[in-house]
């Protein structure tokens, strides 16, 4: 752990990511020129954390922040000429202080490097590589190799899901492992050799796979959804189906939840069928409260909740009726504000046994595969990833580039989970081929972000694939809210 303080200079996703997944133990000071974003960390870590308004190439900015040696600074920021400024002024003006930094290119990476900066790429391992260095959990093992994290030293996490689990038991394909370090002593990997806590491990392979299985190897897992919190919210408005309901109850016995608040408008009732289900699973409570407006009711839920809610449910009924489209979303976006945790739109199309992952960002594809392959673990679903296939006519090369990392993607997360992911390749248009597939499953997953919108031309020309896609098709939709959404 660290003696002084953990310095976050730039909260774009990865530095919140940060924010939200470091220990309370950190001392944390957080620097970006954005207010709002650090009204948003103040509201998520409470008056333990320091926040400071301004540049962080400046300076003076620096030293109203009080570096000091004992500090550790993390340069988390997305535009690599900021971070190696940073670099610069840090290098120059406080020498003493260990600086950990993410790097773009190769000679970003190099240059910061130069500057005595530890260097994560982006690309290879993002905020998690920069996570497990601060918790001293991963290091890249400097001195062979190309340099580029094909070697790794990972910590194995006591509440990781590969703890205890014999080597034969992971099947590794892209990957190795090298050594095993146990209490002083050094412990030679074969198939029957067990994975313990606290283990260090070294892996080698492929840099984006070995990205996946350290985040494995190191994070703490827990089931679906009890990473965002243990109590359901079930939003009830006047023309709910009995399908519904019948979902809720599957959902009530399938998930780990220990508390479900039903907030119901105002005169609407709730089958007693349904209240005796819940309360059959036991350790279970049930709270009932009435709400005139969803406003109302998430309003009331954060007051009772201490933000520890892990799903938010609701009928598509009751989030689109009478509603415009940009209208809907902006209420999801704000239920993610919040209350932080994803929100299922339950359709009736239960019990999960095919499961539907529309791949079409690279980072939305990676969580929402994630969090897929988490919910599926619970209900012993089969996982399938659409991806659209580009047009050979009018694809740019750097979307191709895109759809190979894609697919990649599904392969990687496939193997660190174990588990077979069957990828769908779809030709067309996306938002009518992905609605039309998706009618043969039982459950979508989708990451929805703010990351679209605009102006009328830009939505025209560049819509919003995964909520058109939420809108249209049939079966139920868990909406996975991005790491910034979340916070």
């Amino acid at each position: 752990m660290l003696t002084g303080r953990l310095i976050i200079v730039g909260l774009g996703n990865i530095g919140m990511v940060l924010v939200r997944t470091l220990p309370r133990g950190f001392r944390l000071v957080c620097v970006d020129i954005n207010e709002k974003t650090l009204e948003q960390v103040r509201k998520l870590r409470g008056e333990s954390v320091e926040t400071y308004q301004g540049d962080a190439t400046s300076r003076l900015v620096l030293q109203k922040v009080g570096i000091c040696p004992a500090d550790t600074l993390a340069i988390t920021t997305s535009n690599e000429e900021i971070n190696i400024e940073v670099a610069r002024v840090l290098h120059r003006h406080f020498p003493d202080v260990r600086v950990i930094g993410i790097g773009i290119t190769q000679v970003g990476i190099q240059e910061m490097s130069a500057l005595g900066v530890e260097v994560e790429g982006i690309f290879a391992a993002g905020a998690t590589g920069l996570r497990n260095r601060l918790e001293h959990r991963t290091k890249t093992v400097h001195g062979i190799g190309l340099g580029k994290n094909e070697i790794l030293e990972v910590e194995v996490s006591p509440s990781s899901r590969l703890a205890n689990k014999p080597l034969g038991w992971l099947h590794p394909k892209s990957w190795r492992f090298g050594l095993i370090y146990r209490d002083g002593n050094i412990v030679i990997p074969d198939q029957t050799a067990v994975l313990k806590p606290r283990d260090k491990v070294v892996i080698l392979g492929e840099p984006r796979v070995l990205k996946t299985v350290a985040e494995r190897l190191s994070s703490r897992f827990s089931d679906f959804p009890l990473d965002y919190g243990d109590t359901g919210l079930v939003m009830v408005g006047h023309k709910e189906e009995p399908a519904f309901f019948s979902e809720v109850a599957y959902l009530a016995s399938t998930l780990p939840l220990r508390r479900f608040i039903l907030a119901v408008a105002e005169k609407a009732e709730i089958p007693e069928q349904l209240l005796q289900l819940i309360a059959d699973k036991d350790p279970v409570t049930i709270e009932i409260s009435r709400f005139a407006s969803p406003v109302e009711a998430v309003r009331a839920t954060i007051e009772k909740t201490s933000s520890n809610l892990g799903l938010c449910v609701m009928s598509p009924h009751f989030l689109f009726h009478r509603t415009s489209a940009a209208r809907a979303k902006r209420q999801i976006l704000d239920i993610f504000d919040k209350l932080h945790c994803p929100i299922l739109l339950a359709a009736g199309t239960h019990p999960y046994e095919k499961i539907a992952v529309p791949c079409i960002d690279l980072n939305a594809g990676h969580n929402a595969l994630e969090a897929a392959m988490d919910v599926s673990a619970d209900m012993y679903s089969s996982i399938e990833a659409l991806l659209a296939l580009p047009s050979k006519y009018i694809t740019t090369e750097k979307e191709g580039d895109v759809y190979t990392l894609l697919k990649k993607n599904v392969s990687d997360v496939a193997l660190a989970y174990r588990s077979n992911i069957r990828r769908i390749e779809l030709t067309g248009n996306p938002i009518h081929r992905f609605s039309q597939t998706l009618n043969d499953y039982n459950l979508q997953v989708n990451e929805i972000s703010d990351a679209t919108g605009g102006h009328l031309l830009r939505r025209i020309f560049h819509p919003d694939v995964p909520w058109s896609v939420v809108r249209r098709a049939k079966p139920s939709a868990l909406l996975i809210p991005a790491i910034g959404e979340a916070l």
